[in-house]
């Protein structure tokens, strides 16, 4: 076969998409491609077939990686080779995209407990640090600890007639 390899694929997604992208764009899609590679090797993308996606779905799982994680990865791998086969008007199909992969649902989240949560923030006002500044601001507001942890002092707005958080993205961090 004469088509891309994944590691073309993988050069030209990077190359065209990653303008705007910050790092973890980049290390994310190359280590989720070298995954593909040191499993299954390097092929034209034609050369790969449903039962190798498979293959390599297992060989994640028998890496320790969890279900959301194996999850995660193939949406990268999905996107990467449906970018090249679009980009180069290709005509094969996405050997990654058919295959089933296990939800998450066994592993239910559950919101702490409002007495629980009592508990937490006056210890936080007790020990009055940064770090429980940050604990205290995440378990008041549901921000995400990169959210909170992202803040300039001029987006917390205290004396205003209703104190509040202008969480907007900055370069630093997205929302």
């Amino acid at each position: 076969s004469m088509l891309p390899s994944i590691e073309d694929a993988l050069e030209a997604y990077l190359s065209i998409k990653g303008h705007s992208k910050g790092k973890l764009f980049f290390s994310h899609s190359k280590r989720n491609v070298s995954y593909v590679v040191s499993c299954l090797g390097s092929r034209p993308l034609d050369c790969y077939s449903s039962a190798d996606a498979a293959i390599f779905r297992q060989w994640l799982s028998d890496k320790g990686l969890g279900n959301s994680s194996v999850i995660r990865v193939f949406s990268v791998i999905k996107a990467i080779v449906n970018f090249c086969i679009k980009e180069q008007g290709l005509n094969c199909k996405n050997a990654f995209s058919g295959v089933y992969l296990p939800s998450e649902n066994n592993k239910k989240r559950y919101p702490i407990k409002d007495n629980s949560l009592k508990k937490l923030q006056r210890e936080c006002v007790v020990l009055d640090d940064d770090i429980r500044w940050l604990v205290a601001l995440i378990s008041d507001t549901g921000m995400r600890l990169g959210e909170a942890a992202g803040l300039l002092k001029e987006d917390i707005k205290v004396n205003e007639p209703i104190p509040h958080i202008d969480l907007k993205p900055h370069s630093w961090r997205t929302l």
